[in-house]
């Protein structure tokens, strides 16, 4: 049975453990701002800004009302709703971003296709089931394939700053990765990998607000008429990005 204490001043019991919990809560907070901040100057310093040699999305013409560094203080409730409900936020996105039209639904909007799976073809084409199990399965997927479909229905290219944090954030997932595999073969290098793989997950779960943030400010600047939305099915489709292969004709 936890101990009980009285306040000094007023007499108020209060229990010694919801202080620890608060620190603790406190703690967790504060290591989290820390490490995106500190994530944030790095990509701002370190990274390039400029994009792929071979992004086809770097002609598009249009650029982001906000840019992801900035787009939590012009959207702060579609930030931190996508924190607390990922799934919830990521579906409503999705369908505005569709503008209501559920025919067009493809799971991740097809960016993801895999040599196993091509979206459209397994039943999930319009389904809106299939929507609701992508956003709590792959959240991660999700926003991207919504971010995706709205620079390539809108002819949106990615800025500077966008490409320095989703470069930076990149380069900790593939880091992170190779110290979990050393760690397999040094089991000293375990509390290390444990701790970047943290750091790697913080800094993409901050960009997934960032992203999500972003997506609404559009979506907001379209249906206040600030930018042009496409017209219902004048939408173009998205882009299929490939590789040519030598000798042979360009795979898509």
């Amino acid at each position: 049975m936890l101990s009980r204490t009285k306040h000094a001043s007023s007499g108020t019991e209060v229990a010694p453990a919801a202080f620890g919990s608060m620190a603790e809560v406190a703690a967790v907070a504060g290591c989290f701002a820390g490490v995106a901040l500190g994530g944030t100057a790095c990509a701002l310093c370190c990274f390039s800004d400029q994009p792929l040699p071979d992004d086809v999305r770097a002609m598009n013409t249009r650029k982001w009302q906000t840019d992801m560094l900035s787009a939590p203080c012009s959207e702060p409730i579609w930030c931190g709703a996508s924190f607390c409900c990922a799934p919830c936020v990521q579906y409503t996105l999705r369908t505005r971003a569709l503008g209501g039209d559920m025919a067009a639904y493809r799971c991740c909007q097809g960016y993801f296709d895999i040599c196993c799976f091509r979206a459209g073809k397994c039943g999930d084409e319009g389904n809106c089931a299939c929507l609701a199990l992508e956003v709590c399965c792959c959240p991660q997927f999700a926003v991207q394939g919504t971010r995706f479909y709205l620079m390539d229905t809108r002819l949106i290219a990615s800025g500077p700053t966008d490409n320095k944090l989703l470069r930076f954030s990149n380069f900790l997932q593939v880091f992170a990765c190779a110290c979990e595999i050393a760690a397999c073969v040094c089991g000293e290098c375990g509390d290390a990998a444990m701790i970047i793989r943290c750091c790697a997950n913080s800094v993409f779960a901050t960009l997934v607000g960032c992203m999500s943030a972003q997506v609404a400010h559009e979506l907001a600047a379209e249906r206040n008429g600030a930018v042009a939305a496409p017209q219902p099915g004048m939408a173009p489709q998205p882009i299929v990005m490939g590789r040519p292969v030598t000798g042979t004709k360009q795979q898509v």
